[in-house]
């Protein structure tokens, strides 16, 4: 395949070679010479016809001598693959054969174009800003950037040959031309660019009209907002706009009655009405050539319009008052300011007792309170009268009140109307009031109150759905007065059970409570409860089937076991008596006790600079895990503090910024981290192991706590064997007092028994001496002897 390159726009002649022929070869009269681009019949001649052309390149082609071909003015779009080729016709045969040439691919090469930045483009950058400014070029093939400057006497000095010049930092050394050249082989593009250098936009603060303003209604204000970038403002690159609670003007009413000024920056309102208080904002900005925003800068200011006083539309201006009952006329006014001074009148004459709240920015609420409501001393005509600065309510407010009873029953229902299924219900209701009343009746279901307006209660046919309690209603402007009646239906499916309670017994384990309805007549009637796990796991699921607890029973309490740990479900009740049933679902959402187990090998992997990388094992039911902390610091200063959460988490580690936890160089705090398991709308896990930081805290900082621990512990020894020493020597002492107590008590009784047998002795011997004396006497024959012989 032979290449050949052409520049767009100028010809180029395709030769048709042949290897065959070593060279060209010559197509005799009855040869058919065919040029064909990516397969295309583009020219098709037999011998040396002029022959014919593709539409497309109509007066662009032309045959050159021998079988070349020539394309005039190559564009884009010829860039493709030629092949021609010749089919040999002997004399009278319409078959031949056929000789390709060689393939030819053709190349269009495209001059430079330079896209951006456009020639005699003025650039202006902030002082000491960066510039960063594009040449972007295109061309065929792709052309090499080259940014130079321009010097003073002349030159040009490269700059750059990357696509994008940048300059920081820019001074007044930095301006000039600017060149951005494109160049390839086919030729080279040149934009020249002048880059200046230019002060922060500011709006002229220094104005003496740029200030807050206080106007009253109906006036006009202007004020003027200008720039200090003069020479940037007349040639026209910077705009003023003017806002009002970031919204424009021409989005809003009042910018029929505004006055824009584009030349200085003047803007003013004409008959200005209170909606026009607010915050206004000038805004100005500065835009390049293509109008790409540059640099923009705002000043706000207030308008304050101030009014007289004036009657707000919310204000009653007639009040029925119910008698014997406290009551309260109000009169709310808008003002700016505010009302200086209230007046109230009572037919005429000044009425003294009220009092003055603000309850908005511009409004105030006076109110006359009548502790109790009577007909001679409160109905009448009241006026409220308000004044400021700017003037006087024009007109007052005028309150007339009268005062009447509550509405009355005239006829009043039954409190319990009971029927049965198909019969007709009437039940007749009648009041009356001395000011205007409405009847209404209305029933109370779920909790709410449904309204009706018939005057007469009718059911045409009781059915189990008209079993209830209702209302009838007298409303009037005085008083609303109501009677409650209930509606029995006899003979009919069971009303639906109420108080639902679903209580939760363990974690597999729910318990439903319920207070039986009405049920239907003198018949029994039966429960069974269903139930449908909603959520089996983490993930939402579709929902099961609806089960049943348990069989049929007239209790108002079932269990469901064996249920999903983490399980989340819903109830429905069925009440029946041998005339219906009546399906009820129990509201709400109920859960199993399920409780998570807390994350255990809670450790500090690693620490890098202010990072520290937690890591712990995973809890299957856990959807994410919560990081807590506190500060454990020295006793005498600041005491544990409470568990803080940090972070959340779903993974089971953690990059944690130590500047979270706020532990300063000369802390003496220690910080304690633990993390737990949570699932919502389950209660979270307990606690994990803490981890102590910084990893020395243990002995460092906490090492003034063991000192006093150590010291308190050997004190309390000390005082204990001090103690001990004492109870030995006072226990030593008892001993030798007993000892010699007993020593002296067995002393004294050995002294006592000698004694005594001392004494025995003596006694003893007495007798033997008076026993010897006796004998010797009987024996000499004493005068005694008769004596003791006749005894």
């Amino acid at each position: 395949m032979k290449t050949i390159w052409a520049r767009i726009g100028q010809p180029i002649t395709l030769p048709c070679e042949f290897e065959s022929s070593g060279g060209g070869t010559v197509a005799g009269s009855s040869d058919q010479i065919e040029w064909r681009k990516n397969g295309t019949l583009i020219f098709n001649a037999f011998g040396t016809e002029p022959g014919f052309f593709a539409s497309d390149y109509e007066g662009r082609l032309s045959r050159a001598s021998a079988m070349d071909l020539t394309i005039h003015s190559v564009q884009l779009r010829d860039q493709s693959i030629f092949l021609c080729s010749i089919s040999h016709f002997a004399r009278g045969k319409t078959v031949g054969g056929r000789e390709n040439g060689e393939m030819i691919r053709l190349i269009v090469n495209v001059i430079p174009r330079i896209l951006e930045p456009l020639d005699g483009l003025k650039i202006f950058v902030r002082e000491k800003g960066t510039l960063r400014q594009n040449c972007t070029a295109d061309g065929i093939p792709s052309p090499s950037i080259k940014w130079s400057k321009k010097t003073k006497n002349g030159n040009w000095r490269v700059m750059s040959y990357n696509r994008q010049l940048i300059i920081e930092q820019f001074s007044a050394d930095d301006e000039g031309e600017f060149n951005c050249e494109a160049q390839n082989f086919e030729g080279t593009e040149n934009a020249i660019v002048t880059i200046k250098r230019r002060k922060p936009l500011r709006i002229d603060r220094e104005n003496a009209s740029l200030l807050n303003k206080t106007a009253v209604e109906g006036a006009a204000v202007f004020w003027h907002c200008s720039v200090e970038q003069r020479k940037q403002w007349d040639e026209g690159k910077v705009r003023i706009h003017w806002t009002k609670g970031g919204k424009a003007m021409n989005a809003m009413e009042i910018g029929l009655r505004a006055h824009f000024n584009d030349e200085d920056g003047s803007f003013g309102i004409m008959f200005l009405r209170r909606t026009d208080s607010g915050e206004f904002e000038c805004h100005a900005t500065l835009l390049d050539s293509a109008d790409e925003l540059l640099e923009r800068d705002s000043v706000k200011v207030q308008l304050n319009v101030q009014y007289k006083p004036e009657v707000s539309p919310k204000s009653r201006r007639f009040y029925a008052l119910r008698s014997d009952h406290p009551a309260e006329l109000e009169c709310l006014l808008e003002a700016n300011p505010l009302p200086t001074l209230v007046k109230w009148t009572k037919n005429g004459r000044p009425f003294t007792e009220h009092t003055e709240k603000s309850i908005d920015r511009n409004l105030l609420r006076s109110a006359v309170r009548i502790p109790s409501v009577n007909f001679r001393e409160s109905a009448g005509i009241y006026t409220c009268e308000a004044e400021n600065i700017i003037g006087v309510t024009e007109p007052n407010l005028e309150i007339h009140v009268v005062v009447a009873e509550a509405p009355k029953f005239t006829r009043t229902p039954a409190p319990k109307y009971i029927v049965k299924a198909g019969e007709r219900v009437e039940i007749e209701c009648e009041g009356f009031g001395e000011v205007p009343i409405r009847r209404v009746w209305s029933r109370r279901e779920d909790g709410r109150h449904r309204s009706f307006s018939e005057a007469k209660f009718s059911i045409a046919n009781a059915a189990h759905s008209d079993h209830g309690i209702y209302c009838c209603v007298l409303i009037s402007s005085v008083a609303t007065v109501s009677r409650e009646v209930q509606l029995i239906v006899h003979e009919t499916a069971p009303q639906c059970a109420t108080n639902f309670r679903v209580q939760c017994e363990g974690q597999q384990r729910l318990a439903v409570f319920w207070m039986p309805g009405y049920p239907g007549g003198d018949l029994s009637q039966s429960f069974r409860v269903f139930y449908q796990q909603i959520r089996n796991d983490s993930l939402n699921v579709a929902n099961e089937a609806w089960k049943m607890i348990g069989q049929r029973t007239d209790q108002s309490k079932l269990h469901v076991d064996h249920l999903e740990v983490f399980g989340e479900y819903e109830f429905k009740l069925e009440a029946s008596n041998r005339i219906g049933t009546t399906n009820c679902t129990i509201p709400g959402t109920y859960y199993t006790c399920s409780k998570l187990d807390r994350p255990t090998n809670f450790l500090l992997v690693n620490s890098t600079a202010g990072v520290l990388i937690l890591k712990w094992d995973e809890v299957k039911e856990a959807n994410s895990y919560r990081i807590k902390g506190r500060k454990n610091c020295d006793a005498k200063k600041e005491g544990k503090s409470n568990w803080e959460e940090i972070a959340k988490t779903s993974g089971s580690t953690y990059n944690l910024s130590s500047a979270k936890l706020n532990l300063g160089p000369d802390s003496k705090c220690c910080a304690e981290l633990v993390v737990q398991s949570v699932r919502p709308p389950f209660s979270a896990s307990d606690h994990s192991s803490a981890v102590i930081l910084p990893i020395g805290c243990s002995v460092g900082t906490l090492s003034s706590n063991l000192s006093s621990l150590f010291l308190f512990s050997l004190c309390t020894i000390f005082l204990l064997f001090l103690l001990f020493v004492l109870f030995f020597f006072y226990s030593l002492h008892r001993g030798n007092e007993k000892a010699r107590q007993k020593q002296r008590s067995a002393k004294n009784g050995k002294n006592s028994k000698e004694k005594k047998q001392c004494q025995k002795r003596m006694s003893d011997r007495r007798m033997e001496r008076r026993i010897g004396q006796i004998g010797m006497g009987s024996a000499e024959g004493t005068p005694f002897g008769d004596s003791f012989d006749n005894e």
